[in-house]
């Protein structure tokens, strides 16, 4: 079920969103990835509000041009957080492999 809000509710919602995406990539760049994913958590449910929402008026032209800098700015923040998250990823993918091997080479010794 949709919520009847006024525009200027959305764009705060908008607002807050921005904010969090900032706090996640202060995150990312701070390697907190537990972090990231509670503020993850946190957008997720903005996102999910304002997809509930029902704007009662079209927003003012300041009002579109401030929704489309956030959504530009939002953009940007989730590109740099998918690249620290990959390098990451690649950094745990060799930690497993040199894992793996270690086993294998403690297994072929003790045999």
């Amino acid at each position: 079920m949709s919520e009847v809000t006024t525009p200027g509710a959305a764009l705060a919602l908008y607002q807050a969103m921005s904010e969090v995406a900032t706090l996640m990539l202060a995150a990312a760049r701070a390697e907190n990835w537990d972090l990231l994913v509670e503020l993850e958590t946190v957008r997720a449910a903005h996102g999910a509000e304002l997809q509930r929402m029902q704007v009662s008026a079209e927003m003012t032209l300041q009002q579109r041009e401030r929704s489309a800098t956030l959504m530009r700015q939002m953009l940007a923040d989730d590109d740099e957080i998918r690249k620290l998250a990959a390098a990451r990823m690649v950094q745990l993918s060799h930690l497993m492999d040199d894992a793996s091997t270690q086993r294998k080479l403690s297994k072929a010794y003790e045999a």
